[in-house]
């Protein structure tokens, strides 16, 4: 069982974000702080999101993972300077780790000489149903460190 799959912008990441941002606006309001400290509190969040979406370098998004067998997995990526140019990036799958509609796979690559670990996340519907199951399958048994995969 191999892996070779395009993968989507998550939607399920951005409502995340965004629910998670929710609660945290909805605890300190009903806290239990002065009125003066909610508001700080409050534009100190919403200088934070501001620099999260409209200034902060865009990271790089995993496209393309293909597994040619246990050791070799070959990663494209889509580098935010270069528009429409991916990177190729070859190595191997060292741990998974997830929950539900997530799975962190960190990989150990080679680049310029050098050993670079890289982690790419991947949300659930990133990726097809098949392609989801296979990912399961790779995190329960073939990864080296394994750590709370849950179906």
């Amino acid at each position: 069982m191999r892996i070779n799959t395009t993968l989507q912008v998550s939607r399920l990441q951005k409502w995340s974000e965004a629910f998670l941002l929710l609660s945290v606006c909805l605890i300190l309001i009903f806290s239990e702080m002065p009125a003066w400290g909610k508001g700080l509190a409050l534009m100190f969040m919403g200088f934070f999101v501001a620099y999260q979406h409209l200034l902060q370098k865009p990271a790089a998004r995993l496209v393309q993972l293909i597994q040619f067998d246990k050791e070799t997995w070959r990663c494209s990526v889509l580098e935010p300077s270069r528009i429409k140019k991916t990177n190729i990036i070859e190595g191997r799958l060292v741990s998974v780790q997830g929950w539900l509609f997530v799975l962190v796979l960190r990989f150990e690559a080679i680049e310029k000489n050098k050993s670079v670990m890289k982690n790419w996340v991947i949300w659930r519907d990133q990726v097809g149903a098949d392609d989801w199951r296979r990912l399961i399958v790779i995190a329960r048994f073939w990864a080296d460190d394994v750590q709370r995969i849950v179906d």
